[in-house]
């Protein structure tokens, strides 16, 4: 099942909430956005500095060094609290947190990978959840 880009943006906001990182970083946002711009044209992984922090940046109405340093932020926590997480999303082990474009990549790739279907079931909340009166 192929996602659209707003897909791949909701999905990295959910794979992010579970890892601990919310929507009161900058960075939870310029990841999930990234994806976003990252689906519609991959190359921008191979330009993170050119093409993609600067696309971000016009988004938010702010500076591409600011988006680079919120992005490294969320991923110096990601790295302290659940780097084997990390590890098992990169498919091999890291001995060092990565750099934002390598975790940009990774994150992608493993969102790209994901059974979509069976993450929005397992997510969605059971008929038993609901109380009846």
């Amino acid at each position: 099942m192929q996602l659209e880009p707003i897909q791949y943006e909701k999905v990295s906001q959910w794979l992010l909430r579970k890892l601990g990182i919310t929507a009161n970083y900058r960075g939870f946002h310029y990841i999930s956005h990234a994806m976003y711009l990252i689906s519609e044209d991959q190359e921008r992984l191979l330009y993170v500095s050119k093409l993609l922090y600067p696309d971000i940046a016009k988004e938010y109405k702010t500076d591409w060094r600011a988006v680079e340093h919120s992005i490294r932020t969320v991923i110096n926590i990601l790295w302290k609290d659940n780097s084997d997480f990390l590890c098992f999303m990169a498919e091999c082990q890291l001995s060092r947190r990565p750099a934002a474009g390598k975790f940009l990549a990774i994150l992608y790739d493993f969102i790209s990978n994901l059974d979509i279907e069976a993450c929005l079931l397992y997510t969605s909340p059971s008929p038993r959840d609901s109380t009846s009166s």
